[in-house]
């Protein structure tokens, strides 16, 4: 995965919208600047995730009757 940047970490504290809170002061504060990481590590990891889809497609190109095929009737 792509390292976290400051982006992430200034989306996440936007996200929180704290009020009377600017970003400067939430990270100088251990607690809201660790809240602010882990919300920013959850931002890269759902930006990361949403590059890596691909379209999974059938094994079969065609519907099998399951009963049938568990009968052991393959014949068409």
């Amino acid at each position: 995965m792509p390292p976290v940047t400051d982006q992430h970490r200034q989306a996440a504290f936007a996200a929180f919208a704290w009020l009377g809170w600017t970003y400067d002061r939430a990270m100088a504060d251990d607690t809201r600047r660790r809240v602010v990481e882990a919300r920013a590590h959850h931002l890269r990891k759902a930006e990361w995730r949403n590059s890596q889809r691909h379209v999974v497609r059938p094994a079969l190109p065609h519907a099998t009757d399951i009963k049938r095929a568990a009968a052991g009737d393959f014949d068409d």
